[in-house]
C-alpha cells in the first residue's frame, strides 16, 4: 500500500469483526482500499418506472409503497410472501419466496425501491412482480438519501448488501477524502485537463451524471498508465547507459552461414539485423524485441546474432517457453550450424540427473558455444562461463522476472526477444515498453497465400478427399491433432488411433508417418527428414510441428478439433504450409465449439494477417490471457484497460517521457509522490496524509 497515514477499515463506525472479515474478502482492509474499490456499474434512481407503463414480460425499476403483506405456507419449509404495492399509476403484487424475515421490514406505509420482472397473475389479473432486487426504506429521510440520484453498484461477497456498501462508501469518503494527496503537480493536471484526485475519487463512487463518472475514471486511468510509463521510461533510460560487450557482428562464422543459405536475406531481415548490429557494436546493451509473422525468417536473424558471440569467443543462450519448442529449436539449429562446426548444448527439465549434470559441466567449462533450453536455463545451478547473447523465443510467454533471471547469468549480456505472435500497439506500450522494437514485415519471395476453410466434425471426410486430391498430384499433407497438457494421455491415444486408421484405411496407398512429443529427438529428426524428402506423404502430428518445419511440397493441413487450439497457435500451424510454389489450403475441423472458439476460427478464416489476428485475439481474450505470465515488476492496473483506454495510454506515455527528460530520477519535490508510486509498482494506489 502506497500511503502516508491510512486507517484500518474496522475503525469505521458500524464495521464489526464479522463485517471486516467480509470486506477483507473483497480486498478492503483500509480506508484507502475502500476509496479504490470502484463500482462495477451505477443504478439510476433519478427516475423510476411506473407500474401501469410496464408491459408483462419486461423488467423495471419501481419506487413503491407497501399497502399490505400476507405470508402463506403451501407446503412444509416453503414460505411465500405477497405484498400489495402501489405507486401513483397503479397497484401490483410483489412476491418473495422463502424470505420470512421480510415480514418485519415490509410494513404498511413504507417505501421500497424494487427491480422486478412484470408478469400477470392468471387468476386475479393483477400485475405481479417477480422480485430481482430490492431495498426497503425505513423513513422519509432514508428514502431521500438513496433515491433521486445515481447510486454505485459494487461487487459483493455473501453477507454484504448494496445498501450497506453504499453507506460505508459514503462514510469513508466523508472521513478521508480531505486527506488524499494528488501525486500529479497542479500545473500538469490543469494542462492535461484532468480532475483533481480527490474530486475524481469522490465522483467515481457518487457521480451526479454518467459524464462525471467517465471524467473521474479518466483521471484514475491516466494515473495508472502514468506510473507504468514512468517505470518503463526509467528502465529504458537505465538500459541506454549500460555498457555492453562489443562483438564481431559480421565475423567469419556469420559470413559462412550467410553464404551457405540457399536464398538471400530479405530486405526486412537485413534491416533488422543491421539494427541489432548497430546496438551491439555501438557499445550499448542490446535489448530488442523482434516480431515477425510466421515464416518471416526470424531464426536467421537470431542465428546471425548468436554467431556474433561465438565469433568473438563468447557463449550464447537460446531459451524457449516449452520443451517441445526448445527441442525443435535445438534440432533446427543443430542442422543449420553443424556445417560450421559449432558446439550446441541442450538443457531441459525432463533430462535425467546425469544428462543435466553433463550439460551443466560442459556449459560451465567450455569456451564459445550455444546452449538451447527451457526455463531450466535460469536455475541457480546453471552457470555460464562467458555469456554474451541471450535469445528468448515467444518472449510474450515469459515474465519480465524470468527474462531478467537469464540475463543475470552474464555480465550485461545482449538480449534479443523473438515472437511470431504479432503484438498490438497497446501491449507494445505496456508489457514490452522497456524494449526497442524491430519488425520483420516482409515474407520471403515465393510464399503462397493460404486458403482457410472451417467445417464441422461430421464433414471430416471432405477434408480427407482434398488430401487425396493433392497426394495424387505429388504433394504432401499434414493432419494435426491437439495435445493439451491436462489431457495429454487421452489426446496422444486419440492421435495414435487416428494415425492407425489413416495409415491402414484412409491413406493406405501412401506412406503415413506419426510424430509427437514423446518421441526422442533423434526419432523426430528422422521422421521430419523423411517427410521433407517425400518418403512420408502424410504426416500425422501433434503440435510439435508448430515451429521450425519447412516442407515446401506440403500444401494442405487438416487441423482436427480446431476449437481446442488458441488463435496464435492456429496461425503458427497454418504457417507450415504455403511455403512452396503450390496453392495451399488449411482445413479447420471443429466439434461443438464454444462462442469464443467460433470467433477464433472465423478470424482465421477471414485473415492471414498476423497483426490483425493479434488484435482480434486481444479483444477476444483480453490482455491478461494473451500475456500468459504476469509481467513481474510491472506496475499493476486496477481500472485501466489497455484496449479501451489506448488514448489515455498514449497520453500517459508522452507525459512520462516529458517528466523523465526533465527529471530522470524523479528527484524534484513535486514528483515525490509519483516516485513513491513507481518504486512500489502501485499505480492504482492512493496516498493519504494525516489520516489517523
Amino acid at each position: 500500500m502506497t500511503q502516508g497515514h491510512d486507517r484500518p477499515i474496522q475503525y469505521l463506525a458500524g464495521v464489526g469483526p464479522k463485517l471486516a472479515e467480509r470486506l477483507v474478502k473483497l480486498g478492503i482492509q483500509t480506508f484507502a482500499d475502500f476509496l479504490l474499490y470502484f463500482p462495477k456499474s451505477y443504478e439510476d434512481r433519478r427516475k423510476f418506472d411506473q407500474i401501469s407503463h410496464v408491459v408483462p414480460g419486461d423488467a423495471g425499476l419501481f419506487l413503491l409503497q407497501v399497502q399490505s403483506v400476507m405470508e402463506s405456507h403451501p407446503k412444509p419449509k416453503v414460505s411465500i410472501i405477497k405484498a400489495r404495492l402501489a405507486d401513483a399509476s397503479g397497484v401490483a403484487e410483489g412476491v418473495w419466496f422463502n424470505q420470512s424475515f421480510l415480514k418485519g421490514s415490509l410494513v404498511a406505509g413504507r417505501y421500497l425501491a424494487l427491480r422486478a420482472k412484470v408478469q400477470t397473475d392468471a387468476f386475479s389479473g393483477l400485475k405481479q412482480l417477480a422480485v430481482l432486487d430490492y431495498e426497503i426504506f425505513t423513513d422519509a429521510e432514508d428514502r431521500a438519501t438513496w433515491t433521486g440520484k445515481l447510486l454505485p453498484n459494487y461487487a459483493l461477497t455473501p453477507g454484504l448488501f448494496q445498501k450497506k456498501m453504499r453507506q460505508m462508501a459514503r462514510d469513508v469518503i466523508s472521513q478521508s477524502i480531505a486527506f488524499v494527496r494528488d501525486p500529479l503537480p497542479e500545473q500538469w493536471r490543469r494542462q492535461l485537463q484532468l480532475l483533481d484526485k480527490r474530486q475524481a475519487l469522490k465522483l467515481l463512487h457518487f457521480p451526479t451524471s454518467l459524464e462525471e463518472a467517465q471524467a473521474a475514471r479518466r483521471r484514475i486511468v491516466f494515473d495508472e498508465f502514468l506510473v507504468m510509463q514512468l517505470f518503463l521510461a526509467q528502465r529504458r533510460a537505465g538500459q541506454k547507459t549500460e555498457k555492453g560487450i562489443k562483438l564481431a557482428m559480421n565475423g567469419p562464422l556469420a559470413h559462412r552461414y550467410r553464404t551457405q543459405l540457399p536464398y538471400q536475406l530479405t530486405r526486412a531481415q537485413a534491416r533488422v539485423y543491421d539494427e541489432i548490429s548497430a546496438d551491439i557494436t555501438g557499445g550499448s546493451v542490446l535489448n530488442r524485441l523482434v516480431q515477425g509473422d510466421v515464416g518471416s525468417g526470424k531464426t536467421d536473424i537470431a542465428v546471425l546474432t548468436v554467431l556474433g558471440a561465438v565469433d568473438s569467443g563468447y557463449q550464447a543462450a537460446f531459451m524457449a517457453p516449452t520443451e517441445v519448442l526448445a527441442e525443435q529449436h535445438y534440432l533446427k539449429l543443430t542442422r543449420l550450424l553443424a556445417p560450421l562446426g559449432i558446439e550446441l548444448i541442450f538443457l531441459k527439465g525432463s533430462l535425467t540427473a546425469k544428462q543435466k549434470l553433463a550439460a551443466k559441466t560442459q556449459l560451465a567449462g567450455t569456451g564459445a558455444c550455444i546452449v538451447v533450453g527451457t526455463h531450466a536455463l535460469i536455475q541457480d545451478t546453471v552457470q555460464f562461463n562467458r555469456l554474451a547473447v541471450v535469445v528468448i523465443d515467444e518472449q510474450h510467454r515469459f515474465g519480465v522476472f524470468q527474462r531478467m533471471n537469464l540475463r543475470a547469468k552474464g555480465q550485461s549480456p545482449h538480449s534479443l526477444y523473438l515472437t511470431a505472435t504479432p503484438i498490438p500497439r497497446s501491449l507494445m506500450l505496456t508489457a514490452f515498453g522497456d524494449l526497442e522494437k524491430s519488425i520483420v514485415d516482409e515474407l520471403p519471395p515465393g510464399r503462397q497465400p493460404i486458403r482457410t476453410v472451417a467445417i464441422a466434425g461430421g464433414q471430416l471426410g471432405r477434408a480427407f478427399e482434398l488430401g487425396h486430391q493433392v497426394l495424387k498430384e505429388g504433394r504432401q499433407l499434414f493432419v494435426v491433432y491437439p495435445l493439451i497438457e491436462q489431457s495429454e494421455k487421452l489426446d496422444l491415444k486419440a492421435a495414435m488411433e487416428a494415425y492407425e486408421q489413416l495409415a491402414t484405411s484412409v491413406f493406405s496407398s501412401y506412406s503415413v508417418g506419426l510424430i509427437h512429443g514423446k518421441l526422442s529427438p533423434k526419432e523426430k529428426s528422422r521422421i521430419m527428414a523423411e517427410f521433407k524428402d517425400n518418403r512420408i506423404q502424410v504426416l500425422v502430428s501433434t503440435t510439435v510441428i508448430e515451429v521450425g518445419v519447412d516442407v515446401p511440397n506440403a500444401s494442405v493441413m487438416v487441423i482436427v478439433h480446431a476449437e481446442r487450439f488458441g488463435l496464435a497457435q492456429l496461425h503458427q500451424l497454418r504457417g507450415r504450409i504455403g511455403r512452396g510454389a503450390y496453392a495451399s489450403t488449411c482445413v479447420l475441423v471443429h466439434f461443438s465449439p464454444s462462442a469464443m472458439a467460433k470467433k477464433r476460427i472465423q478470424a482465421l478464416v477471414n485473415s492471414q494477417d498476423g497483426f490483425k489476428l493479434a488484435e482480434v485475439d486481444l479483444n477476444i481474450r483480453g490482455p491478461g490471457d494473451v500475456l500468459g505470465v504476469r509481467q513481474s515488476g510491472m506496475p499493476d492496473l486496477n481500472v485501466a484497460d489497455i484496449i479501451r483506454d489506448e488514448a489515455e495510454l498514449l497520453l500517459a506515455k508522452n507525459v512520462a517521457q516529458q517528466i523523465i527528460q526533465l527529471d530522470p530520477h524523479l528527484a524534484r519535490p513535486e514528483f515525490a509522490d509519483l516516485k513513491q508510486m513507481v518504486g512500489n509498482g502501485q499505480g492504482h494506489r492512493v496516498i493519504l496524509e494525516g489520516l489517523n
